[in-house]
């Protein structure tokens, strides 16, 4: 009786085994795929810092090199003081603006017309 009862005992044992460790099989797969996440997560997240870190090293390469580079134009008064050469005449001639004199000179003949 001892025997059958050890026998019966260890066939339970055995079924409630097999149980637990289907569950601890499950369980640890269910916590693999978690970790699995976070470690991707936390890869992104260190990708994501390095490109705003090498976008930052972009921009103040370039600004170095903008100001380094650039000029400023600075004026003397000597600059303004200098005549200006040409080196032909205008071709064109402005009109005289003398039409009063040009009517005056006229041949004395009133040509305004008046109401």
């Amino acid at each position: 009786m001892e025997n059958d009862e050890k026998v019966k005992g260890r066939v339970c044992n055995d079924g409630l085994d097999v149980k637990e460790e289907e569950e601890n099989r499950k369980m640890e797969e269910f916590f693999a795929l978690i970790r699995g996440f976070q470690e991707a997560r936390n890869r992104r997240k260190v990708e994501i810092l390095e490109e705003r870190e090498r976008k930052k090293a972009k921009k103040t390469i370039r600004v170095d090199r903008g100001q380094s580079s650039s000029w400023v134009p600075s004026f003397v008064w000597e600059d303004f003081t200098a005549e200006i050469e040409f080196g032909k005449p205008p071709l064109i001639f402005p009109q005289p603006c003398n039409r009063k004199n040009d009517e005056e000179d006229g041949n004395g003949i009133n040509l305004k017309l008046a109401l």
